[in-house]
């Protein structure tokens, strides 16, 4: 993430103080919860942070208008991002109409360790080979009725095919979230990021649940020092891609780094001793005397 004039950050700051002339300077900390090319919004929501900051700082008088429309020129989401809440978005995005609240529902977000930025989604966008568009007009009408089941399945992302195609992960997360019960899973933007939608807050939990299961679990012999495993990166969901783990042995924590990452499958190792293990318990409630340990992916 640039931390000079490229950040969104830094362009949106300057926009303003430029125009209105202001002469005192500003220090600004960004922490980043959204994930960087995750087809979130990330960098534009902190833009439009910027804007609503730098204009109640500096007491600029702007309206939320006023700043929707110098917002289109720092990126096509900023404007929403400025406005929030629920809205039909029009033109490259910045032409919005307010529209009624979504209906009552969860959602459960999941990014692959992955990243895909918007040019290369656009790029692999066939649109003389879209067949189906989703039915906007329709869903607009559900939500002022509040039928979120009518409204899932008129929902659609184009992009989603040729995403899909090169990163096979997205459509494993959205099979693992619709198996586990949201009425409908689908990828975010531009993606990788992959969201679903569910009536009931438990099967959230499950899902959520669902992705977090996904552990290794190795037997040592006795008197092993090292670990080292294979872990197919197609199978890597949610925040599972990291840079360091953590595995779980009988009585402790080691750290489990990655030493080696591919396209089909990623290697991790990890240094332990367990001839120490000997005669604890199980954390996880594993009963046997062998030394076996789980990597908590």
């Amino acid at each position: 993430i640039p931390s000079d004039e490229r950040n969104l950050v830094y362009k949106a700051a300057k926009l303003l103080m430029d125009e209105f002339q202001v002469e005192e300077g500003v220090s600004i900390h960004l922490d980043k919860f959204i994930p960087v090319a995750a087809g979130m919004a990330g960098g534009s929501s902190d833009a439009a942070a910027a804007l609503v900051g730098i204009n109640r700082l500096f007491r600029l008088g702007l309206t939320e208008r006023d700043l929707m429309e110098r917002a289109v020129n720092i990126g096509a989401d900023v404007p929403y991002c400025v406005m929030r809440g629920t809205a039909l978005a029009e033109g490259i995005g910045e032409k919005l109409t307010r529209i009624a609240r979504m209906p009552q529902c969860y959602v459960l977000v999941g990014k692959p360790g992955i990243n895909v930025s918007t040019k290369a989604a656009y790029e692999s966008l066939k649109l003389d080979q879209i067949q189906t568009h989703p039915d906007i007009d329709g869903m607009v009408r559900d939500i002022e009725n509040s039928d979120l089941y009518s409204m899932v399945n008129k929902m659609g992302n184009v992009f989603e095919p040729g995403i899909i195609g090169k990163y096979p992960v997205i459509r494993e997360i959205k099979d693992l979230m619709e198996e586990h019960g949201a009425l409908k899973a689908m990828m975010s933007g531009s993606g990788p990021t992959v969201f679903g939608i569910f009536d009931d807050k438990k099967k959230r939990i499950g899902t959520l649940s669902g992705f977090k299961d996904r552990a290794i679990t190795t037997t040592l012999d006795s008197g092993d020092k090292e670990l080292t495993f294979d872990y197919p990166a197609s199978g890597a969901l949610v925040d599972l891609l990291k840079e360091e783990y953590y595995i779980r042995t009988k009585t402790d924590e080691f750290v489990l780094k990655a030493v080696e990452k591919g396209e089909q499958f990623n290697k991790y190792t990890a240094v332990l001793n367990v001839e120490e293990l000997e005669g604890t318990a199980f954390p996880y409630g594993f009963e046997s005397d062998e030394q076996t340990i789980k990597a908590c992916l």
